[in-house]
């Protein structure tokens, strides 16, 4: 995901101020509108994705598969249309960053729940490193992707279509989540168990009456 992310950040700005004749102004205004579609998955995910994972698990990476193959589409109609309108751009890209935002909510949902508390932090430490690594590294891999493509647009495009594995990765997560899921429920019951027998144990010893 890194490759379609770093496109957004870097290239596709310029992408449309260049390839596409926009006005920079105009550029940057549709990356704004782009950007409001992204926000709004982010503030509707903490409603719905609550809900859909208590009726069912599973559906969580499945919506998270088939919105992420869905996003690269619009984009690419952008990447490979003749010049447009920027009203033409900012009514694709608002459904196209509402769909795209959605995964990486949905990844940090589902890391939460199969990880016992003794490795969450370091999990979670680990995915923010990973992210944090891909915002840089992702727009040096693209920079290298346009120049063996031969063109800005061909690069740019390769680059979108990194979506669909991703999309892919998601919906195979979808095969093993309630496992994971339960065999993660198991190991913290037996957590909690030990601790309180531990703590029972202990207790006994403190009550008893001193010689």
């Amino acid at each position: 995901g890194i490759l379609p992310w770093g496109v957004a950040q870097v290239f596709l700005n310029d992408f449309l101020n260049v390839e596409k004749e926009l006005d920079p102004k105009e550029s940057a205004n549709v990356l704004t509108i782009w950007g409001v579609g992204i926000a709004a998955s982010v503030i509707l995910a903490g409603y719905w994705f609550d809900r859909i994972y208590k009726t069912n698990k599973t559906r969580l990476p499945i919506f998270a598969g088939v919105t992420t193959l869905i996003a690269p589409w619009l984009v690419l109609y952008i990447v490979q249309s003749q010049p447009l309108s920027a009203t033409v751009y900012a009514v694709i890209l608002v459904p196209a960053g509402f769909l795209a935002g959605f995964a990486g909510i949905i990844v940090k949902t589902l890391l939460m729940n199969v990880t016992i508390p003794e490795t969450r932090g370091s999990a979670f430490a680990i995915q923010s490193l990973v992210d944090e690594l891909g915002k840089g590294f992702g727009p040096y891999v693209v920079s290298r992707v346009i120049v063996a493509a031969g063109s800005r647009t061909n690069g740019i495009t390769i680059s979108i279509l990194m979506w669909i594995p991703c999309g892919l990765i998601m919906l195979l997560i979808a095969r093993y989540l309630e496992a994971d899921v339960q065999k993660t429920e198991e190991e913290i019951k037996k957590y909690y168990a030990a601790r309180q027998l531990e703590n029972g144990t202990i207790e006994n010893i403190e009550n008893q009456p001193s010689l």
